[in-house]
């Protein structure tokens, strides 16, 4: 979260972004807190709905890839691409060897540590140069401790075998024979290790993926891994790439080669989905009204040709999302009064072609953070978390024993978002499933 905002707030090209999201880990460069950065944004592929006690660990392994094709394919191609893990779309081009070409992408790429009983995902380590020195010092404080036992117990052997007599063998626990007095002085040596071990310096991580082994993925059968059917090659969806080479390298997962092809400048879905999800944000509905979805069960544009201009003008300007804000909010169209016209209402009643501005109801996380503000008791510190449990750690319901908090006044933006006790507010007006991607709120209220 706090990666997102900063880069938000720093305008990073959008196309950066998203690479630095799918492949941040994959991305060349020298410098040390950008390589933290990067390896901090491939959390967007560790983040969603996952069991983690799956008693089928292949199933659970699949289920994971297929949230993150879900996700990916939602929030950046603006497609559906779930139903072809158990046969071909029935309404757009995307067959069962194309999702088991994504499907080989994210199963060459490690998300999980182990899928074992309750199952772990991965953390990368980001570990700073203050962290890394202090943990330098320690292990070496560690070996010297080692080395100290050690050569005790050297010389205390040797001591004791030139007791025993020229060809005695040591006994199988010669310690019970040192004098106390060695005793006494290994097991100082030894709790001083214990205690030593136990104050290592924490090393900071952060949820994230890596490239695990490379492998192709054959298809699977009504979507179960056991009944496979010919192999799928390593990429993406040929119906939207105009070069189906993709030079996915035999040791590589693909997830860089994705991430450049979403981002190539003649590859101009991922530009008019998410210029799409501004003009939403801005006035309340899409070009395309289902933001999540431009394929057959989707709606047509309103107006293409604008559409297109924007996706233009977007990637002109360096893909600056803050560019693209003020163009939208300085047009006329976005300044438009609220203002009743019985003329236009006659042809639009729904207001489509916004011949007026329309009136929205505030998000949930809005309406909180404006009466917070109001009463002048928002907190506007940024970054940081107000989870009382240890970052990452389980937190349940409100039955539990860490029952989760609501009455910081920092935005809304930082309150724990638990998924089986969600705050009253957010549930009241009509807060969005955290866990999937939903890129049109309802509103109830």
């Amino acid at each position: 979260r706090d990666w997102v905002v900063a880069a938000f707030n720093a305008d990073r090209p959008f196309d950066q972004f998203l690479r630095e999201q799918i492949a941040g880990d994959l991305l060349p460069t020298d410098d040390a807190e950008l390589r933290r950065q990067r390896l901090i944004a491939t959390g967007f592929l560790t983040l969603g709905p996952k069991v983690l006690a799956e008693v089928d660990e292949t199933k659970m392994e699949m289920d994971i890839v297929d949230e993150q094709i879900d996700t990916l394919g939602r929030a950046v191609m603006g497609m559906t691409f779930g139903c072809a893990r158990c046969h071909d779309h029935k309404f757009d081009p995307i067959g069962t060897a194309d999702y088991y070409a994504l499907a080989g992408i994210f199963k060459s790429t490690r998300t999980m540590d182990s899928f074992t009983k309750i199952a772990r995902w991965h953390e990368n380590s980001i570990a700073t140069e203050a962290e890394l020195a202090a943990k330098a010092e320690h292990d070496q404080q560690v070996a010297t401790k080692k080395s100290e036992i050690d050569s005790l117990v050297a010389a205390a052997n040797e001591q004791l075998k030139q007791s025993l007599g020229e060809g005695a063998a040591l006994p199988d626990k010669p310690e019970t024979q040192y004098p106390e007095e060695t005793k006494q002085r290994l097991k100082q040596l030894r709790d001083a290790l214990t205690t030593l071990e136990k104050a290592a310096p924490a090393m900071s991580t952060a949820m994230g993926v890596t490239d695990g082994d490379a492998r192709n993925v054959a298809v699977h059968i009504r979507g179960s891994h056991l009944t496979l059917g010919d192999e799928a090659s390593r990429g993406w969806p040929r119906v939207l790439s105009h070069d189906t080479s993709f030079n996915i390298g035999e040791t590589e997962s693909g997830r860089l080669q994705l991430a450049d092809w979403l981002t190539r400048p003649d590859h101009p879905l991922t530009g008019r989905v998410f210029v799409n999800r501004i003009w939403r944000w801005h006035f309340g509905r899409g070009i395309v009204g289902s933001t999540d979805n431009f394929g057959e069960l989707g709606e047509r544009p309103l107006n293409p040709e604008l559409l297109d201009w924007l996706t233009v003008e977007f990637a002109e300007q360096g893909w600056s999302i803050k560019a693209m804000h003020r163009l939208m909010m300085l047009s006329s169209v976005y300044r438009m009064s609220s203002t009743h016209d019985p003329e236009c209402a006659a042809i639009d009643p729904e207001n489509r072609w916004q011949w007026r501005a329309g009136v929205r109801r505030l998000e949930a996380e809005a309406i909180r953070d404006a009466m917070l503000a109001v009463s002048g008791t928002l907190d506007p510190t940024m970054g940081g978390s107000l989870l009382h449990v240890g970052n990452r750690e389980f937190i349940f319901n409100h039955t539990s024993k860490d029952e989760t908090k609501y009455d910081a006044p920092r935005r809304s933006l930082y309150l724990p978002v638990i998924r089986n006790h969600l705050y009253d507010v957010f549930q009241l007006f009509d807060y969005t499933d955290a866990g999937v991607v939903n890129g049109d709120r309802s509103t109830s209220t």
